[in-house]
């Protein structure tokens, strides 16, 4: 038992056991948050972290999820919302400015991809002028 030199077997066991220990443990704190992650708090912090860590958003994201979950029509064109997993044209967007951080609006997935297309297309337009 090169593994354990030096040690005595109680010691071994101590470690042995300590293992399993951690071992159980880690797989109750698993199902724990895998719970929490279902409550509604849990889905509200999971979804602000996610914006922070992805978007970089900026104000007062608590503000920004209850209007993300209590609007039911799109901002800009009307139709109604849905929470859709996959990206289909009625599930619920948040769009915000990628430059700035900002919060925007609500919207349908398909009016936020349009609007981003725009304003990049909006953006090349702005550099094309500025370099000639």
């Amino acid at each position: 038992m090169k593994r354990y030199k030096g040690l005595t077997t109680k010691s071994i066991n101590m470690v042995h056991n300590h293992k399993e220990y951690m071992r159980e443990y880690n797989k109750r704190k698993r199902e724990e948050y895998k719970a929490y992650w279902q409550t509604p708090k849990g889905k509200r912090s999971k979804r602000i972290s996610e914006w922070k860590r992805s978007y970089k958003l900026k104000g007062d994201l608590g503000m920004i999820y209850d209007k993300f979950i209590n609007t039911e029509k799109c901002e800009i064109c009307d139709r109604i919302l849905t929470n859709d997993k996959l990206a289909t044209s009625t599930r619920r967007s948040m769009d915000h400015n990628h430059t700035t951080g900002y919060f925007r609006w609500i919207c349908c997935h398909r009016c936020n991809t349009q609007m981003g297309h725009s304003e990049r297309r909006f953006m090349k337009v702005i550099h094309q002028i500025k370099d000639s």
